[in-house]
């Protein structure tokens, strides 16, 4: 494990589902320039697609993973363009150290092939954000989510109430700085 100086920050993909969700995490963003950013984008709306397709025609565990890794993708070019700051790392390698304010990661060449990746819908953007976290040893991993977050820090409870997916909470016990910030509402 490496130790990176700075902050993974997990954004919603329900963030990058409108204009005033992306306006929102682009702020949050902004306001955190002080420290690096690597930051991770979750599938929303698109990876929801995915599991509906799933449920329809049932797909193969591999495939319905490599393509609602690719919603990521798809979601971090759309955050990356509001925010119009950072550069992409799309490698099987984490950077070493911070090379940017805000350091995008392109999860999928990561993650192919990572020994504690997990090709279920029960493993999504949240325990990926967890695992480069991990991997990366960075300060801080903050998911930032367009919901309300209930007081509790129990990871479990977050789980069962679909704050967090089901691979997070034994993820988050390997981290000592997690937070969750609700952008649902704010600037936008």
């Amino acid at each position: 494990m490496s130790s990176w100086n700075g902050w993974v920050v997990k954004a919603g993909g329900s963030l990058c589902s409108d204009a005033k969700g992306l306006r929102r995490a682009s702020h949050w963003l902004r306001n955190h320039f002080d420290q690096p950013l690597l930051v991770v984008t979750g599938g929303g709306i698109l990876a929801d697609r995915v599991r509906e397709l799933d449920r329809r025609v049932g797909l193969a565990c591999d495939v319905a993973h490599r393509m609602a890794l690719r919603t990521m993708r798809a979601n971090l070019a759309s955050l990356r363009e509001q925010l119009g700051e950072g550069g992409v790392w799309s490698a099987a390698r984490l950077p070493p150290s911070p090379v940017e304010q805000v350091n995008w990661l392109d999860v999928e060449p990561w993650l192919t092939g990572h020994s504690r990746e997990e090709k279920s819908w029960r493993f999504t953007s949240d325990s990926i954000a967890a695992l480069v976290a991990i991997e990366t040893g960075a300060q801080r991993l903050v998911l930032l989510k367009r919901c309300p977050i209930p007081a509790t820090r129990d990871w479990t409870e977050l789980a069962r109430l679909g704050i967090v997916d089901e691979c997070f909470p034994a993820l988050a016990t390997n981290l000592s700085q997690v937070s969750l910030a609700d952008l649902s509402a704010g600037p936008g």
